[in-house]
């Protein structure tokens, strides 16, 4: 299984679409957070949540109820032991201010994971291939990959471009 880092805009989109459920328990990829963008989706005083009060239900659920066929892992990378370059590509992030504090979290933590970031924010997808080539991948290039891997249709992936335009 591959692991991806999400941003927390994969998670609008796909519940806007009725694909989160099956982002969350397809057997291809791991989906892994960190704690500040687990933070964005369910902190009641962030806008994401104040925005979408059922997707901040569905992701609590599936990091808390063992027994929910969604899952999600999350990591706070304050509590890793990261190397050299992953904690020299969170300074330089950090240092730059472009990104929001979970991208700054996301991509380093996917250079030490090994991971791919998955975001549909351009600059942190360049900032994250900065880093590492292929280390960010745009949300609609990952859409095009599950559409081949047959894990949402042709229909799906248009309603899907639909919303991110």
């Amino acid at each position: 299984m591959e692991l991806i880092i999400a941003d927390a805009n994969i998670f609008v989109y796909l519940f806007k679409c009725n694909l989160l459920e099956r982002f969350l328990s397809n057997t291809l990829y791991e989906i892994a957070v960190t704690q500040e963008v687990f933070d964005e989706l369910t902190d009641s005083k962030r806008r994401i949540t104040r925005g979408y009060p059922e997707l901040r239900n569905r992701i609590i659920t599936a990091r808390h109820n063992k027994t929910a066929s969604i899952t999600i892992n999350v990591i706070n990378i304050n509590e890793l032991e990261l190397s050299n370059e992953s904690l020299r590509c969170y300074y330089y992030l950090e240092d730059e201010g472009e990104l929001d504090a979970g991208e700054i979290e996301s991509i380093p933590l996917a250079l030490e994971k090994g991971a791919r970031f998955l975001s549909n924010d351009d600059d942190a997808i360049n900032a994250a291939n900065t880093m590492k080539q292929g280390l960010g991948i745009l949300f609609n290039e990952f859409c095009n990959e599950m559409l081949s891997h047959e894990l949402i249709t042709e229909e799906e992936l248009q309603g899907i471009l639909e919303i991110i335009q």
